[in-house]
């Protein structure tokens, strides 16, 4: 109930009368399926059948075991999964496939993070992921003007001999000792969105 109401409450603030997407932010290891769905999924599926959201899902940093539970238990339309090269937490070749299965819309995140020209260059991070199947948008972050312009070049040069990736194995391989809290911020167990980290 406290939940509806602050959406409710976020709804008027923005002036909307709904939202397209509504997610579940950061399923843990430790989230009990039937406790979400006794919760907080009754909830957002409660906005879904009142009109005030259009498509609902969750977001996963690194529990591949518990995304797939819930893709294949709740009836959700997307997922928002930390996918990028170094393969870390393996939500790529556990989660992805199962939301394919269910025909699922998949946001893939954080594929650039921490990793960005330490192991691989903008333009292969991102191609890395534009390959990934299954995959229907990337949520790229970027901190100012200079790397926006660069990822939009590196956008539309894609697909003319500059940023597609020819053996993202081998990428993976480099990217391997990136792979966990010590390289990705946002895989610490402290993380939040908005703490300000270094590296």
């Amino acid at each position: 109930d406290k939940a509806f109401k602050q959406f409710e409450r976020s709804l008027k603030r923005l002036n909307f009368d709904h939202v397209d997407f509504l997610l579940i932010h950061a399923i843990l290891e430790k989230d009990n399926l039937q406790d979400i769905e006794k919760g907080i999924y009754k909830t957002v599926a409660r906005l879904k059948e009142e009109k005030l959201t259009r498509f609902i899902g969750f977001s996963c940093h690194d529990n591949p075991q518990r995304a797939k539970e819930l893709i294949e238990n709740l009836e959700i339309d997307h997922v928002q999964l930390a996918m990028n090269a170094t393969n870390y937490g393996g939500l790529a070749e556990v989660a992805l496939p199962a939301a394919r299965d269910k025909n699922l819309g998949v946001i893939s995140m954080k594929l650039m993070r921490g990793i960005v020209d330490k192991g691989a260059n903008p333009g292969e991070l991102l191609a890395y992921n534009w390959q990934l199947e299954g995959v229907c948008t990337n949520v790229v972050a970027h901190n100012g003007l200079e790397v926006l312009s660069q990822n939009i070049e590196i956008c539309k040069n894609y697909g003319k001999g500059i940023s597609e990736l020819s053996n993202p194995t081998a990428l993976e391989r480099r990217m391997q000792p990136y792979a966990g809290p010590h390289a990705l911020v946002w895989a610490r167990p402290d993380y939040f969105d908005g703490k300000i980290y270094t590296a």
